[in-house]
């Protein structure tokens, strides 16, 4: 491929005007690519080329013609290199295409250079002046490029987490319950399609029971091209998650509980880690296709820190990326391995996950250690010096244990060091037959996990043949302190059915043969039941996954017909409603309040 517009052959060069307009466009195309980071290698090839053009200009011999089209052809291919510049390749071969375009160029002058007839030594003097000068701006375009593209490539982890713009920023606030513009949108977009599902939901919100006060502003999340859901809490300040269609696949912002005005926000973010918090910090992560982990500042979204996540390039697809931070300010993150987009059921090529430990005051990366033989994680648990990885989700995922065939112990739960990231030990299940184990939280010295196995003995399993299911204490040791049947619980979703809640962990619990939920409470250190509360309409179809802790209430939506939020007793069972209608999406809980979406609208409320 040739520049057109600047390819220069034969026996007459090209117009001058012809070079000067494709100056024109190509500094255009810089000032557009500059903005993606163009590689310090590409920037120094276009501009050497622009100013070998010219040199071409000064002389009739037809070589030049040559030596501009090879210099075009490579400049063309190292600028589409450069595009992209996060990408390693641009880094990897844009210096080389550029080192083999100047040493050919060299040679070729130089053969020209010796077969020129004496009679034209006055015009090669001039090209041999002009190819000077060229080398010479070369190098300083090489000289600045280098060292304004080290700088960008330095910061190309900061760059994929941007601030928000402000246009955006402005758009994202809350507004007085009595003043929501709840009417509908455009039939053409369906983000908030259901007005007069949002009104009941305002509606119920400003009469809430549970003990909370009326809410007094709410977020009109879903208005427009735009939808939010609340993650976590900053210094009791709401962090959303929104994303808007046409723009950046997902941003985080936190809104100021006392202006209802987005404080600041940061591009291409899911959210708050779960686990521990940093005082003064934000600390967040990202998969996208190059997973990354990221540090802000509370008050102003100041960025702290940013780090990859291992090696690799941004066009390979990960099917998962968890995090979680530790008591000790640690930052433990497992990375997938890369998966084919055609086909996410294929098994990797490279059966083996990334697993790392960050200091979560500086970003420093402490080790880096490849877990090789597992394919896929669905949760990560920091219990003591020690990282608990469960490697199937016992989820809709639970039937890929019988695609891994000759893994025997595709479904353990695989606990690794927090000081190095060697093997400690690992948890097959409560017997030797099949087992997919899921770790679903830590309290103190216990290890929480659920069991389920697809039994072979139709005559001796404990419901109607089809399923065994456990709820199962381990110590540091990866030994059992205590184990209880559920009974082959009718569910796939069985770690999105158990929540620990303070010292106790709630299970939502119902067979093939009774399918009628209960919600059972259980103490973490033994195992023994603490309240049952039998299935009501109000409990019919309650939702874990979607839950928080608040003081001594566990605060969970409903997902039956009306929808709503509960709030559970933790110490007795009792329940009452918080909201009696809407879809809820999230909910999240601080110390004072809790924040949850629901029919496309993001409300809070303060405990009374």
């Amino acid at each position: 491929m040739v520049l057109p517009w600047l390819e220069i052959s034969g026996e007459r060069a090209t117009d001058p005007r012809e070079v000067f307009r494709g100056l024109q466009i190509l500094s255009s195309v810089r000032d557009q690519v500059e903005t993606t980071y163009l590689s310090a290698s590409a920037q120094s090839l276009v501009l050497g080329y622009l100013v070998f053009a010219f040199a071409c200009l000064l002389s009739p011999v037809s070589l030049t013609g040559v030596i501009s089209s090879i210099a075009g052809t490579a400049t063309t291919a190292a600028l589409l290199m450069a595009i992209d510049p996060l990408h390693e390749a641009s880094w990897r071969f844009g210096p080389l295409v550029a080192v083999v375009l100047w040493i050919t160029t060299v040679v070729v002058a130089v053969i020209g250079w010796s077969s020129e007839p004496r009679e034209v030594v006055r015009s090669a003097r001039k090209r041999r002046f002009a190819l000077v000068t060229a080398a010479a701006v070369t190098l300083a375009a090489a000289s600045f490029g280098g060292v304004s593209g080290w700088d960008a490539w330095k910061h190309r982890c900061s760059a994929q987490v941007a601030q928000t713009p402000d246009a955006s920023l402005q758009t994202i606030h809350t507004e007085p319950v009595d003043r929501a513009d709840l009417r509908p949108i455009e039939a053409s977009n369906d983000l908030f399609s259901n007005p007069q599902g949002a009104r009941a939901v305002l509606a119920s919100a400003r009469e809430p029971g549970g003990g909370f006060r009326p809410a007094s502003q709410v977020f009109v999340a879903n208005r427009s091209d735009q939808s939010a859901v609340p993650t976590g809490y900053l210094n009791d300040d709401p962090v959303v998650s929104v994303w808007r269609r046409g723009g950046p696949s997902r941003s985080v912002a936190v809104l100021d509980r006392t202006t209802g005005r987005a404080r600041w926000g940061r591009a291409n973010v899911e959210g708050a880690v779960p686990g521990r918090k940093v005082p003064g910090q934000l600390t967040t992560s990202q998969l996208g296709s190059r997973p990354l982990a990221a540090s802000f500042a509370a008050a102003d979204g100041e960025l702290e820190w940013c780090t990859w996540i291992g090696k690799g390039t941004l066009t390979e697809d990960r099917s998962m990326f968890y995090s979680s931070l530790s008591a000790d300010k640690e930052l433990y993150v497992v990375r997938g391995p890369v998966e084919d987009p055609d086909n996410p059921y294929k098994r990797p090529s490279d059966p083996s996950v990334l697993l790392a430990r960050i200091d979560a005051r500086s970003g420093e990366v402490a080790w880096e250690e490849s877990v090789s033989g597992v394919n896929a994680v669905g949760a990560l648990e920091i219990f003591g010096e020690q990282i608990l990885l469960s490697r199937v989700n016992p989820g809709p995922g639970w039937p890929r244990t019988l695609q891994v065939g000759s893994d025997s112990s595709a479904g353990s739960l695989v606990a690794r060091s927090t000081s190095t990231g060697d093997a400690a030990w690992t948890y097959a299940g409560p017997d030797r037959s099949r087992w997919v184990v899921n770790a679903v939280g830590v309290h103190d010295d216990t290890a929480l996990v659920v069991a389920r196995g697809l039994t072979t003995d139709l005559k001796g399993a404990s419901d109607d043949g089809r399923f065994r299911s456990w709820l199962i204490g381990l110590d540091g040791n990866g030994k059992e302190r205590w184990r209880h049947d559920l009974r082959g619980t009718a569910t796939d979703k069985l770690a999105d059915a158990t929540r620990l809640a303070g010292d106790a962990v709630l299970t939502v619990e119902s067979t093939w043969k009774e399918p009628a939920q209960r919600l059972v409470a259980r103490e973490i250190a033994t195992g023994k039941a603490r309240w049952t509360r039998s299935t009501g309409s109000s409990l019919s179809d309650i939702d874990l996954e979607r839950s928080a802790v608040i003081g001594n209430q566990l605060v969970v939506a409903v997902q039956g017909n009306e929808g709503g939020l509960l709030a559970i007793d933790l110490a007795t069972g009792r329940e009452q409603t918080i909201i009696a209608t809407g879809g809820v999406q999230s909910v999240v809980a601080s110390d004072k309040s809790i924040t949850f979406a629901a029919e496309g609208l993001v409300i809070t409320l303060d405990r009374a």
